[in-house]
């Protein structure tokens, strides 16, 4: 991240895949958070805003928004309609997600099952997915970790596509209620960047689901 003033950038990013615990547990294997970290870029150049609050001792933190796509053509269903540094759009005014290949699902994870392959409790489900997020908070001065529940807020609204290759059983979509809650770490030298081998991005995110599960024990 680099800071010019009140405003920063993300100037490298990688996205390491998501996990849900609740009602179902939701993981994802190997091949399918390789392909998140590969093709799921939004968050390079994400921009936002970290000033000082009034009376000092307090920053106000401002992420702006961005918009994440999984298993669908990325131009047809993101690109050709929002980028890094566009005014914010409701998934409203976007493309229907595809439900299947013929409609634009894409095998990111190359798995051969349409879309993202998403491990449940109760079996797979073979998905595209399209969300956007935006965060928001005061937070001390000079912190190397920040967030929590009322301390940076998450709003966001998501949006999915079920493959007919799915189980029926499994079929019903349903999107988590917004708002949520973000923590922020400074890792230093604790986190191991993989830059060579057969796989370095998906090493990379290895070590950092280790590290966030080392730091924050209960999320």
């Amino acid at each position: 991240i680099k800071q010019v003033g009140e405003r920063f950038q993300a100037v490298k990013s990688l996205n390491c895949g998501l996990r849900v615990t609740g009602t179902t547990t939701v993981t994802l294997r190997d091949a399918t958070m390789e392909a998140l970290a590969l093709k799921n870029s939004s968050s390079q150049g994400r921009q936002g805003t970290f000033k000082l609050a009034a009376g000092g001792g307090m920053c106000e933190f401002k992420l702006d928004r961005t918009y994440n796509l999984r298993g669908a053509n990325w131009d047809r269903f993101l690109g050709n309609t929002w980028r890094i540094g566009d005014p914010p759009l409701p998934l409203s005014m976007f493309p229907p997600l595809p439900p299947n290949e013929a409609a634009g699902m894409e095998d990111w994870d190359a798995d051969a099952v349409e879309g993202i392959t998403l491990v449940t409790s109760f079996g797979e489900r073979y998905v595209s997915q399209r969300d956007w997020n935006e965060e928001s908070g005061t937070v001390p001065t000079s912190a190397t970790s920040f967030g929590g529940m009322g301390v940076v807020s998450v709003v966001w609204d998501g949006e999915e596509a079920v493959s007919d290759m799915t189980n029926l059983f499994l079929r019903t979509t349903s999107t988590p209620r917004s708002p949520g809650y973000a923590q922020w770490i400074k890792v230093d030298g604790d986190l191991t960047v993989v830059t060579t081998g057969a796989h370095p991005e998906l090493e990379t995110c290895k070590n950092v689901q280790r590290l966030a599960l080392d730091r924050i024990p209960n999320p």
